[in-house]
């Protein structure tokens, strides 16, 4: 379906994000593209990606493709 990566969490909007995610700062997560944001949402024309890293709070939680750096593309 859609690809899967991984990549350094680097929030840009650290004023919004919830204190239990801040220690995810920096570390290597794998991620899985879910939609492209349209208008209605918070960052139109922007993908959600989904944490697929069991291990981190970050699990099942959405964040924008901006928030992540050094993507790489993974193999299923």
């Amino acid at each position: 379906m859609y690809e899967r990566v991984k990549g350094v969490f680097n929030p840009k909007n650290l004023d919004t994000l919830k204190e239990e995610f801040k220690s995810e700062i920096g570390k290597t997560l794998i991620f899985r593209y879910a939609w492209l944001m349209d208008d209605d949402d918070p960052f139109p024309n922007e993908w959600a990606l989904i944490c697929e890293s069991e291990k981190s709070t970050l699990h099942r939680i959405w964040i924008p493709k901006f928030d992540l750096d050094n993507i790489e593309i993974l193999e299923d």
